[in-house]
Parts: structure tokens; sequence; C-alpha cells
């Protein structure tokens, strides 16, 4: 059978013996023929013909060739399969051998993982030759050196430098814990005996203006720890806003208000004296009553304002302080004077208290209302004229008409207008309003408002929108380090409560009181103390030189 040599043969060799062309020839088509299925002809008279036709079969062959598929590589049988499972499992048996931390780690053992992962699937479709087996091998053993490095610094007890670090800091523990618990244990009853006598200061202070019997003034001492504690503030804190609600007149009300005082303190960072003014001016101011409900949509609004806005809680509940009473009676919600005062602060980053002084000066202009305060602030029947009259010269009314009657309209109406209409007023006609309602002090108050209408609007709605919010803020305070720690004082202080009678270190004072003036009066008879001393030794030595006669002739006898 003709190979593909012959397809090769030289065409000069035919043409050397002319006699047996057409009989190598034939013979040669015949093999190609049987081969691979072809009809070749040729021309006998023409050895150009010829050629032409054996290079037409050489191109005819090289496209047989190259759709020939290539050959399948047969998978390994089960057997081999098993063996190289067996011989690679073998090897890392070895390599784990007396490097137990090293295959403790978490690194190697993810690559343990991978390759008997790899593994396993050996053998079938799509699985990793043994080539890239081997490879993956090779890696794990090099990662393996690497960390077995890591393991070199170890003293003779086999402990790493880590390790040996962390028994010493153990043994500092364990002797730190023992030295505190002789010194420590002296230490904290001395703080116990302190905040003791300041809770013990507070309740005076509770009893001297309320009319708790001594079972509720118990209750009460007893419960400021955990009510405290349930804010993340100390027991000291709540019973200080006690007393001071129950000075204002609050007695049934005061804890359940100093709680809401504890709450403003932590969502607005505020001191325990501004928590609590803030608290008693907005509900005199509003008529709330003490209500718990009112004064805590007070707190939430106040809250979300701080986190939507460029002010704080501060800024905010300093300028109601100011201004709420004013407000209150010209007819301005608690939500629109906290709207109005976060906007003035925010524009103008002015404190609180003077941006709450600029508020109320406004709305005692466009509202046509006298007043007289203690910073000397007056305004009087001619500032309330002048005001008046700037705004009817724009259009701007400061009275309505109500069922027939003239009434005077809510400020705050008057100034929306007043804002609406401000971009087109000329300078001229903003000039005299500027001066009459804000005077030369406050003017860039009124401007800030009248500005940023728009802001006084967003502030409004975020206000009225606000519920739970500064307990929701309260939640995450919780989990802080300080909350943490003030409810660890709080049991230490209950415990010590328990612990310490108080009634008793008052009996054993009085005693120490008593005996030092009983030793004042002796003192005061028989002189000071060094010429009492004086004469006692006097006498002793008088009294011992006698006794040494008396007994000198039986000395001698003897």
């Amino acid at each position: 059978m003709a190979d593909g040599s012959e397809i090769k043969l030289s065409f000069s060799n035919i043409v050397g013996n002319t006699d047996k062309v057409e009989q190598q020839v034939k013979i040669f088509t015949e093999k190609l023929s049987n081969k691979y299925k072809l009809s070749i002809g040729y021309d006998n008279s023409s050895l150009a013909t010829l050629e032409k036709q054996i290079k037409g079969i050489e191109a005819k062959m090289k496209n047989v060739s190259t759709n020939i598929p290539a050959p399948k590589i047969p998978l390994p049988n089960d057997k081999d399969i098993e063996l190289y499972k067996t011989k690679m499992q073998n090897s890392l048996s070895r390599l784990k051998i007396g490097k137990d931390k090293v295959f403790a780690n978490e690194n190697i053992q993810k690559e343990v993982n991978s390759f008997n992962s790899e593994l396993s699937k050996f053998g079938t479709t799509g699985a990793k030759s043994t080539k890239e087996l081997n490879s993956q091998f090779d890696t794990l053993r090099t990662k393996t050196a690497q960390v077995s490095n890591g393991f070199k610094n170890v003293n003779k007890d086999g402990y790493g430098f880590t390790e040996m670090l962390g028994l010493a800091a153990k043994k500092i523990v364990i002797w730190g814990i023992s030295t505190y618990a002789v010194y420590g244990t002296q230490r904290a009853i001395q703080a116990a005996l302190v905040t003791l006598k300041e809770l013990d200061t507070t309740m005076v202070e509770i009893a001297k203006v309320t009319n708790l019997s001594a079972d509720a003034m118990e209750r009460l001492k007893t419960g400021s720890f955990g009510a405290a504690s349930a804010y993340g503030r100390t027991a000291q804190d709540y019973l200080k806003s006690v007393a001071e609600f129950s000075r204002a007149g609050y007695d049934t009300q005061s804890e359940g208000l100093s709680k809401i005082s504890l709450l403003a303190q932590n969502v607005g960072e505020l001191t325990g004296d501004q928590a609590n003014q803030f608290l008693l001016a907005t509900d005199a101011a509003y008529k709330y009553k003490g209500s718990q409900e009112e004064l805590t949509k007070v707190l939430d609004g106040t809250n979300e304002i701080d986190n939507r806005f460029a002010t704080s809680i501060q800024k905010v509940s300093d300028g109601v302080t100011v201004a709420g009473s004013v407000a209150s009676n010209a007819g301005v919600s608690i939500g629109e004077l906290s709207a109005a005062v976060g906007t003035m602060t925010a524009i103008t980053q002015k404190s609180g208290n003077e941006m709450g002084r600029a508020f109320r000066s406004l709305l005692l202009n466009v509202g046509q209302i006298k007043g007289e305060f203690e910073d000397g602030e007056v305004i009087d029947d001619e500032a309330l004229s002048k005001s008046a009259k700037a705004l009817n010269a724009v259009g701007i009314k400061v009275h309505e008409l109500k069922n027939g009657v003239e009434e005077l309209r809510n400020p705050m109406d008057t100034l929306k207008e007043l804002a609406n209409k401000w971009n087109t007023l000329s300078s001229m006609e903003q000039a005299p309003i500027i001066e009459s309602l804000g005077g030369k002090l406050r003017g860039n108050a009124l401007l800030a408002l009248v500005n940023n209408f728009d802001m006084y609007e967003k502030q409004l709605e975020t206000y009225t929108n606000a519920s739970g919010s500064a307990m929701k803020e309260n939640e995450k305070r919780m989990d802080s380090w300080e909350a943490k720690s003030n409810q660890l004082k709080n049991a230490l202080d209950e415990m010590w409560t328990k612990t310490i009678n108080t009634n008793g270190v008052k009996s054993f004072i009085d005693i120490l009181t008593s005996g030092t003036k009983t030793l004042g009066d002796i003192i005061a008879k028989l002189g000071t103390i060094p010429t009492l001393i004086g004469a006692i030794t006097i006498a002793a030595s008088t009294l011992g030189k006698k006794q040494g006669k008396m007994y000198a002739p039986l000395t001698q006898v003897a």
C-alpha cells in the first residue's frame, strides 16, 4: 500500500526512463486511487499535462491531511488513578509529620483543602492533569516551609515569642489582681464613701422641697441606679434633675421629667442644668403642665433639626429658652420657634441666646407687641409704629379681618409674606424694614430668616416628622464606653449602698463629734494638751523619786 512519500515522486525520474512512463503512471495512479478513493486520468502524449495532474494530486493530499482528526488521548484506567491518588496522599501525610502548628495555620488549611478537592476529581473529565496536581503540591510544600520559618523563635519548652509574651502578661494580670485585692478595695471603699455622701446630700435637697415620706425617699434612692443606667448616666445625674424639677414644683412628675432630661443630655450633649432649663422654659411657655409626651416631641424635633442642619440642640434650646414665652403669646408654635432659631443659627453661626433675642424682637415688632426685657431691650409704641409703617409701605399688613373683627396677624404669616416679596423689593424699600424690625444690631438675623425661608420650612417639616428621633439616637450612645462605664459605676454604688449603712456612718460621726467636744471641754478646764502632759510627767517623776527613797532600806538590807 502506498504511503505519503510516494506522492513526492520526482518528475525528473519519470522523464529519465520514457519507455516505462506509461507503466509507472498506471501503477502509481492505481495505488493513489485505491488508497484515497480518487479518480485520476492522464494524457500520455504530454508529460507537461502529467506534471500538472501530479501537482493537483499533491494539493488534494494536503487537504485530506488537514481534515484528519487528532487522535484521542485515552484517560488513565482505574488502577492508575488509585495508585496516583494514594501516592499523593502519602506525600501529603509525610509533609505533615512534625508540623502540627504549621498545618493549623488558616492559609495552609485552605491550600490543603483545595489540593484534596482537586485530587479527588482526578481521573474525571475536566480534572487537573498529574502535571498540574504535582505543581499544586509543590506550591503547598513551599507555603508550608514559609509558615514553618515563623516558628523558629521558640524557647526550650516549645513556646514561641508571642506565647511567651502571653504568659508574661498573664502573670502581670495575676500580680495586678492580687495587688488590687488589697489596695484597690481600700480605694474603692473610700470612693464609695464619697459617692454615698454626694447621694445623701442630693436626697436631703429633694426632701427639703417635697413632702415625700421616708419610705418614698428610700424607694427613690434605690430606684435611681436603675433609672440612670437605662440612659447610661450616673445616679447622681438623675437625682440632681429630680431635685431641680422638685424645686420647680413638679413633685409627682419630677422622676419622669428627669428621664427626659437625661435623654436630652445624651443626644444634645447638654449639661444637666442646660437640659433642665430647656424643659422648664418650654413647659412654662407652652403650658404643657409637665406632659412627658409633649416635651419628648419637642426633644425629638430639635434633635432631628440638629441631625440635618448646621445647628445644634444646644443652640436651638438656648433660643427657645430666651424667646419661648413671647413666641407662645404671639401664637407661634414650638415647632415654628425651633425652626426659626435653627435657621438663623445655621446661617449666621451665632449663639442660640443671641438669635433667640433677635427672633424675640422680630416677633414683637411684626406682631405689634410691646415689651421690656432684662437685657435692656425696649419695644414701645414708637418702635411698633415704625415697623407697621415700613411693612405697609411694601403692601404687607400687620392686621387682618377675622369674622368682621380686625385682629393682629400671626407673625409667621407676616414674615412669610415678607420673605416671598423680599427679592422683588429695592434696597430703598428694604432698608427701613431692616432698621425697624431688626434694628442696627439684629438686621443680620432678619436677613438670615427672610433670605432662607425655604430652609425654615424644611426645618419645620423635619421637626414635625421627628417622632422617636431622640430615643433612636440614644440607643447608639448606649453602646459607648462612657455609657457602659456609668452603668458599672451605678452597679458598684448600689452594692455599696446596700453594704454600708449610711445611718451607721452618721451615728459614728456623731460619736466622734461628741467625743471631740468632750475633749475640748476638758482641755478648756485643765489647759492645753502640752501643759497637761507636762504636769502629768512632773507628777510621775516626783512620785518615782519618793518611791525610791521608800524602798532604799530594803535594798540596802538585801
